[in-house]
């Protein structure tokens, strides 16, 4: 319907579906479209504000789309056209359960890297040229990122986004993740998960379980969490699961990260993960850095030129901080680049190119575009009129 222009029906029927009881996963989204059909297409800013307070008031619309609603809320009031809205962004703003969708608050550093000039294509990944040592090699915008930590100490590191703590999460709660005695969840022996997982019957259906489980691990001493996790790992070394197990070079450098990270920190990543895997599966940063003799580990949200933070990383980042586990966001910041044969890339000049001027014709005969073949050209007219001269010159002189 909107591909079609036909935005009025379109609003109809997402309100038809807001009205349902069922996919809840997807009535953000279905907000979402809805409020920008209302403020776009049809002109209606304040009842897309008023769909929006509906939406924030909904518990299934959670995660990355809160943020996005509530960067809708700030375009819309501080639009030009709306400007007699201003107020109820402040009431908004003013609310308890308001959340900044901005990133400003957020721990930020940026690097710089010679970049490999992409040569006018797009859609490619950017490729950065890294010396080190009288060694020149080329690499990912993430592995330039993490030699940046390797020399501020931080030598293991892990490019794998969201599997290191789905892995941690996994050996963790094993028993509770792949227990048997839930009806439906298992029906084939080659599963890698229950068939609930990432639905909102999975918490509740293990809910005492998985909450002794937290305040258990939460309790713990480091070394204790390290033992269990170890013999989760090679007790159910490669069986078809949520582990990574190819992430790691075995249980000793999995577990030096988690003794990097307090206990009952640990537990309430863990928690947050497991009460809704679905809404918190992704937007974990891309980079685990740590330091197991030191103790130090950091998670670093790596963007590259032109990138930049979706809300799911925001609200990760900003809950790491929160708990106290280091967590920041590194741009990278392209530097002399370079094209595909290694030479520096020469930037255009800048300015209008220079305007030859017209020659002027002192010929007053006017040509067609198109010349017939009883015609004669103006270049044949002229050699005759050569010639002739020529003849009468030469008669002139005898």
């Amino acid at each position: 319907l909107e591909k079609m222009k036909k935005y009025s029906e379109a609003v109809k029927l997402l309100e038809n579906l807001l009205d349902t009881d069922f996919l809840h996963r997807y009535r953000g989204a279905w907000y979402e479209r809805l409020c920008l059909d209302l403020e776009n297409h049809l002109k209606q800013p304040m009842l897309a504000l008023e769909k929006i307070e509906l939406a924030l008031q909904d518990p299934m619309v959670r995660g990355g789309r809160r943020l996005s609603l509530s960067q809708r809320i700030i375009k819309i009031c501080r639009a030009k056209k709306n400007g007699d809205l201003d107020g109820k962004l402040n009431e908004f703003m003013e609310k308890s359960d308001w959340q900044d969708p901005g990133s400003e608050d957020l721990p930020t550093v940026v690097i710089s890297g010679k970049m490999v000039s992409k040569d006018g294509v797009t859609g490619t990944k950017s490729v950065f040229i890294l010396t080190k040592d009288g060694e020149t090699t080329y690499c990912n915008v993430e592995e330039l990122v993490r030699e940046h930590y390797k020399d501020k100490g931080l030598y293991e590191g892990s490019h794998a986004e969201g599997a290191v703590l789905n892995s941690i999460l996994t050996l963790l709660l094993w028993d509770i993740i792949y227990l048997s005695e839930v009806p439906d969840a298992f029906r084939d022996p080659a599963q890698a998960y229950p068939l609930d997982w990432d639905t909102d019957d999975f918490y509740p259906r293990r809910k005492n379980a998985i909450d002794a489980r937290i305040t258990e691990i939460g309790g713990m001493s480091k070394e204790e969490v390290c033992d269990q996790l170890i013999e989760s790992f090679n007790s159910n070394l490669n069986v078809c699961s949520l582990v990574s197990w190819d992430r790691f070079r075995g249980p000793d450098h999995l577990a030096g990260l988690v003794r990097c990270m307090d206990p009952g920190k640990l537990a309430l990543i863990l928690s947050r993960m497991i009460r809704d895997h679905r809404t918190y599966r992704s937007g974990l940063p891309d980079l685990t850095c740590w330091n197991p003799e030191e103790e130090r580990m950091l998670f670093v949200e790596v963007k590259g030129p032109g990138d930049k933070l979706s809300y799911k990383q925001i609200l990760w980042i900003r809950f790491f901080n929160e708990i106290g586990i280091p967590s920041e966001v590194c741009h990278v910041d392209p530097t002399g680049s370079l094209d595909s044969k290694g030479f520096k890339r020469k930037s255009p000049k800048k300015g209008s190119p220079k305007k030859t001027p017209m020659k002027k014709t002192t010929s007053t005969t006017k040509t067609s575009d198109f010349v017939d073949d009883d015609d004669e050209s103006p270049v044949k007219s002229n050699n005759k009129r050569r010639k002739s001269r020529g003849k009468k010159n030469k008669k002139s002189a005898a």
